[in-house]
């Protein structure tokens, strides 16, 4: 399952706090969500560095962005 990260940073509304975002994601990922969906049109990088921002603060997630060439190679997670 995944979770569209465009209404996080003000596409559909208006902007979302950052503290706001990152809460949001960390209860997404602990309702089972390990799929996040960032693009640059939600506003270059900015999602991409929220849910960075949660990878590194909870140390839950890893983390592949294609548009940024940030995906390493495939190898197990542990």
């Amino acid at each position: 399952m995944g979770f569209g990260c465009m209404g996080l940073t003000g596409v559909y509304n208006a902007p979302i706090a950052e503290e706001d975002v990152i809460a949001i994601i960390k209860y997404a990922f602990d309702q089972g969500i390990t799929f996040f969906d960032t693009a640059d049109v939600y506003g270059a990088t900015t999602n991409e560095v929220l849910v960075g921002k949660v990878h590194i603060q909870h140390n839950l997630l890893a983390i592949c962005f294609p548009h940024l060439n940030t995906c390493p190679k495939m190898s197990p997670v542990h």
